[in-house]
């Protein structure tokens, strides 16, 4: 199998001295309809709970993530943050229609109502390819050109992109919130971690009725999970994707809109090497 990036023949490493890396929200706003996705890297909980359904306090807690919370007096408040640790970006939006609850335990409460929560992913630096035999063709109109490699090379890549990647990033790369944060952890020296892996075509919601239908180790999974989960009608791209994030010790920094150009020398040594 291979990764395939198609691209206008303008744009090949072969011919072009920079290579351009995106943002997920790029993915969200995009006017070209075709790459267009105004849900990536987010997902939605659908919650139904009828009659007074009884949850752990604690689960629900998490499940809002701050939107809600029904503390008690003897409950476990540094477990609570230390989950969110698990989310240092993103952000949760809800809906709440008749919602009502009562504790019924020092634990547990009865739950009553509609919840409707949708979890957007952060802002992450994005790199996409498709994952194929080596005779693939383009599933995207107006690319004339592509450049690829096998997935034994994967590891090279993520090298190569990195060494290109952080020399070219600048300060209006990142929000001012991350910078701030980054001020005060007294420290400018960035790091990269990249996570990838090839993107699951499913639906996007999650339906609730009970707790037991979403363990917290599910939602964690879903969360992680959000940038790689789109729509069935994408299936044909059969993506592959590197989502970038770039870190000072354990903070990750949230990216703006502004796409980074970056100067791909290491991936043309690699992967280019001699060919014009």
């Amino acid at each position: 199998m291979y990764l395939h990036k198609f691209c206008e023949t303008s744009y090949h490493p072969k011919n072009c001295s920079t290579l351009r890396i995106g943002t997920l929200n790029e993915f969200r706003t995009t006017q070209n309809a075709e790459l267009r996705d105004e849900g990536e890297a987010t997902f939605d909980l659908k919650i139904v709970f009828r009659d007074g359904t009884v949850v752990e306090r604690l689960w629900l807690n998490k499940i809002f993530r701050g939107i809600l919370y029904m503390g008690h007096p003897e409950e476990k408040i540094p477990e609570y943050y230390e989950f969110f640790k698990e989310f240092p970006e993103g952000s949760v939006k809800g809906n709440l229609s008749s919602f009502s609850f009562k504790p019924v335990s020092r634990s547990h409460n009865a739950v009553s109502g509609h919840i409707e929560l949708n979890f957007e992913e952060a802002n992450w630096h994005v790199f996409c390819m498709s994952l194929a035999e080596k005779d693939f063709t383009s599933p995207f109109e107006g690319y004339d050109d592509c450049w690829n490699f096998p997935v034994e090379e994967i590891e090279s890549f993520k090298q190569a992109l990195t060494d290109d990647f952080l020399p070219d990033l600048r300060q209006s790369h990142f929000t001012n919130e991350s910078l701030k944060k980054v001020t005060s952890l007294g420290s400018n020296a960035k790091g990269l971690v990249i996570e990838d892996g090839p993107v699951e075509y499913t639906d996007r919601t999650r339906y609730i009725k009970q707790q037991s239908d979403l363990s917290l180790a599910e939602y964690i999974e879903l969360v992680r999970k959000a940038p790689f989960t789109k729509p069935i009608k994408y299936a044909h791209e059969r993506e592959y994707r590197f989502v970038l994030k770039t870190v000072v010790g354990n903070w990750a920094l949230c990216p703006t809109d502004e796409p980074v150009l970056c100067r791909n020398e290491n991936m043309r040594k690699v992967f280019f090497r001699g060919q014009s």
